[in-house]
């Protein structure tokens, strides 16, 4: 009677027996606990984009998928926390500039009812950002590429949106010069530059991206097209999903607000 050969095991978090030795992986977030969380999740962060050619070679070596998900997941977390942080601040700042120069009680309302929808459209923004990072996995999945490599190159995907935490800390702490504001334009600009660093995000990752998935899905250039072109369109797409309907409501409540 013929035994069947057990099933390769081709990653690093999927083997069966957890005493046996693991692969060591070269992406620096599979070796957090050596070389320390903040230092492995930057490394890989800086590698993604600074260079996501490095990713190919890993459709050859061991990749954890848990692994992969986790290290966006985290990502994910720190910029809403960056995000919520600025986001308290600025509304704070805008509750006192309201207190102090609103001269009735509805231009008071007015001024924090305006920030409240400015924070509810962060919310929207980041909820896009996440469904976006997450829609990259439905371009890294290659018909021609056996299981391994195809579940290699998803997890692979995972690891483009390092760029993200990258360039909201940067605007993140820039806009904490909402602190040292002194009048209501400041705080105005300070608000443009807020909406502008979504755009940085975008622009930070996107190519990123596109880039990563030219790399770890066999060079097609017809493939890496459709994703560089559906990418964008998926963006937007889901940030008007989840954002039509809660601005029409809280623009209707500063309407009604304002004339009553």
């Amino acid at each position: 009677m013929e035994h069947a050969e057990p099933h390769p095991v081709p990653d690093t978090c999927k083997t069966a027996d957890e005493t046996a030795p693991q692969p060591v992986s070269k992406i620096p977030w599979e070796n957090r606990k050596q070389i320390g969380r903040i230092r492995a999740y930057w490394r890989t962060a800086w590698m993604v984009m600074a260079n996501p050619s490095e990713l190919q070679q890993f459709l050859d070596a061991p990749v954890c998928e848990k692994h992969a998900k986790s290290f966006r997941r985290v990502t994910m977390q720190l910029t809403a926390i960056v995000t919520f942080g600025v986001l308290i601040v600025l509304l704070s700042k805008s509750i006192r500039f309201a207190f102090w120069s609103a001269y009735s009680l509805r231009a008071f309302e007015s001024i924090v009812l305006g920030v409240l929808a400015r924070m509810i459209l962060a919310v929207l923004a980041l909820i896009g950002l996440f469904l976006a990072t997450r829609s990259l996995e439905w371009f890294s999945n290659p018909k021609d590429f056996d299981p391994v490599r195809q579940d290699r190159a998803i997890a692979l995907s995972c690891y483009v949106c390092g760029p993200i935490l990258i360039v909201t800390v940067t605007g993140g702490i820039a806009s904490l010069a909402i602190i040292f504001t002194r009048t209501v334009q400041d705080m105005q600009t300070i608000m443009r530059v807020i909406s502008l660093a979504w755009v940085a995000v975008f622009l930070a990752w996107w190519p990123a991206a596109v880039r990563a998935n030219y790399f770890t899905t066999g060079r097609s250039g017809r493939r890496t097209a459709i994703a560089a072109v559906a990418l964008p369109l998926i963006w937007t797409g889901q940030q008007m999903l989840v954002g039509v309907i809660p601005i029409s409501v809280v623009q209707w409540v500063i309407m009604v607000s304002t004339v009553s």
